[in-house]
């Protein structure tokens, strides 16, 4: 029963792991900008 229910969360957990990379992208070039603003 548990296996079931991880395999059912699973897509979810990939589309989170998904997104918290693009915003940790995001996140360096935010802080690359601001320390080139800052300099």
């Amino acid at each position: 029963m548990q296996q079931a229910i991880y395999r059912q969360r699973h897509p979810m957990l990939s589309i989170i792991e998904e997104k918290s990379s693009m915003f940790s992208k995001l996140f360096k070039t935010v802080k690359v900008m601001v320390s080139k603003y800052q300099n």
